[in-house]
């Protein structure tokens, strides 16, 4: 394969960006407690025209929501707000290869939306992928990827350490474009 052809060019800047990305000082991850991700519950609605597929995940509730590019089969998902105490809401921006801020502290119940605020292809993904905005994201596969202002939310219902990153710009052990969220009982 040619670095001129489309594809060589493609994988050279996914390679290029996750280089960049985990040339990036971050703070030392804190450990997920499965225990805490027992229950919850998210649901995958696709478009009206497109049908109904629901997905079970564990420690909370997930939604997306994003403009996605025509035609390009994007799922639209929204899940169910968790029960009491669930009002609070905190955004993360999804910006270039950084999740601004990289770590929080939330109350049991809280929603946490991230905001796609750059250009460039992202997911947010639990390292134990309890949580996933987009499944088949990937440096290769960047169409399955946000777009510029999509979001995704999540509940949690449960206490704990939940680690992330997006697939494209780090990796599920914290290295490159990751975060953490610490959820207080």
């Amino acid at each position: 394969m040619s670095a001129t052809s489309p594809l060589g060019l493609r994988l050279l800047g996914a390679a290029l960006l996750l280089v960049s990305a985990c040339a990036q000082p971050r703070e030392t991850p804190a450990t997920a407690n499965d225990a805490d991700r027992k229950s919850g519950r998210t649901e995958t609605v696709p478009s009206a025209a497109r049908g109904e597929e629901d997905k079970t995940t564990a420690g909370g509730r997930g939604r997306s929501e994003g403009a996605g590019r025509p035609g390009d089969g994007r799922r639209r998902s929204e899940g169910k707000r968790g029960g009491e105490g669930a009002e609070k809401q905190t955004t993360v921006a999804v910006v270039d290869t950084a999740f601004d801020p990289s770590r929080i502290s939330i109350s049991r119940g809280a929603e946490v939306v991230w905001k796609q605020t750059g250009g460039l292809p992202h997911s947010v993904t639990a390292s134990d992928e309890s949580f996933d905005s987009h499944p088949d994201c990937s440096p290769i596969s960047v169409d399955d990827c946000t777009a510029e202002g999509d979001t995704f939310s999540f509940t949690f219902e449960e206490a704990g350490s939940y680690d992330y990153y997006c697939r494209v710009h780090g990796l599920p052990n914290g290295t490159g474009m990751s975060g953490t969220v610490v959820v207080q009982g």
